[in-house]
């Protein structure tokens, strides 16, 4: 498939594949989402307004846990180069998953569908961007190594 064409090698140990990659990420998308955001944070800002349902802090702490196990998850694979993509992707699936689920029951508006899009592309560019630098950085890393495994 993807690496009949390069000249990359799977390296050697128990390491995952690309669909377990895959599945790993997704996993890993559901529990980060769970871990920050399960938890609805309402409050009133210095206006008096109401603000939520996140905090600016959940969100920031959710988006660095994403991309630190999307980069952990992505090393850990067999494949150096594709390996870290095929993570994001799982990852933003089960992530847009999770924020679905909560999101759908509780519109009123019909506007979770757009959230949803806006979610799966902001998500799915941001840990993406983090597989590529991480693709590059290990393959980088790997070339300057005397053994290639």
């Amino acid at each position: 498939a993807v690496h009949k064409f390069t000249e990359e090698a799977p390296r050697s140990g128990r390491r995952p594949g690309a669909v377990l990659g895959l599945l790993l990420g997704f996993v890993a998308g559901l529990l980060v989402w769970f871990a920050w955001l399960s938890w609805d944070l309402y409050y009133t800002n210095d206006l008096g307004q109401t603000q939520g349902p996140y905090q600016p802090r959940q969100v920031v702490a959710c988006g660095a846990t994403m991309v630190a196990v999307t980069v952990a998850l992505g090393l850990w694979t067999r494949w150096t180069a594709s390996g870290p993509f095929y993570v994001a992707i799982g990852a933003t699936g089960g992530f847009s998953l999770a924020w679905g689920l909560d999101a759908f029951p509780q519109d009123d508006t019909g506007l979770s569908g757009v959230g949803l899009l806006m979610v799966v592309t902001g998500v799915g560019v941001g840990l993406n961007v983090a597989a590529a630098l991480t693709s590059i950085g290990a393959t980088m890393w790997k070339k300057r190594l005397p053994s290639n495994t």
